[in-house]
């Protein structure tokens, strides 16, 4: 009797786990040199995978940046968890938790941020992903504007806190900390109320 060809599923896993090796690696590297310095080769030796299956799952460097640097900022969840009220204590919640499971993000965004090629691929992430839903959430006049403007408070928080390790930020109760930088972040989420239209 004839043998049965073999399903394929183990190079689909194969292909999968290559795959995630791979940005696993990106990640880290495009997290400790900016995009100009980072190759494709390094990124292969690191995921531990010929520099060619590098091209083959993702093309080029650029279109490998693009991918991790796709919006995962879960702002839909964040605005559907409570009221408006909460909404700054919330954010800010979230930014110190991000910190703590994902602490290469903010590296990828701020080493490559000078990076003609790279930086409208940061822009998008934190446009699409925070500042358009925010600001449609928030409505009334200079929505937009508003909503860039707690994106702001937050990169810079999370930079003076991560990257620049001030002492004040580092050493400072986190509750109180997080407090203070809901309040700034609440003013902005409450002004212009008056303008907002109802639901």
């Amino acid at each position: 009797m004839a043998k049965k060809a073999p399903t394929p599923v183990k190079r689909s896993r194969d292909s999968e786990a290559t795959k995630a090796a791979i940005l696993d690696a990106a990640h880290f590297c495009f997290a400790r040199k900016n995009y100009e310095q980072t190759g494709l080769r390094e990124i292969a030796a690191k995921a531990k995978v010929d520099v060619a299956l590098v091209s083959r799952y993702f093309g080029s460097k650029q279109k490998l940046f693009a991918t991790i640097m796709k919006p995962d900022f879960p702002m839909l969840q964040i605005l559907n968890e409570g009221g408006r009220e909460t909404l700054g204590k919330r954010l800010v919640r979230f930014l110190f938790k991000r910190a703590e499971t994902k602490p290469d993000s903010l590296l990828q965004m701020l080493h490559s941020a000078a990076s003609s090629e790279a930086s409208p691929m940061i822009r998008n992430r934190i446009e699409v992903g925070f500042i358009a839903p925010l600001s449609l959430y928030l409505g009334g006049d200079h929505a937009t504007e508003r909503a860039s403007l707690i994106c702001s408070y937050l990169i810079g928080v999370s930079t003076l806190r991560q990257v620049i390790r001030c002492p004040a930020l580092v050493g400072c109760e986190t509750e109180y900390l997080i407090d203070a930088i809901a309040n700034v972040i609440q003013s902005e989420i409450n002004s212009d109320r008056d303008t907002i239209p109802p639901n």
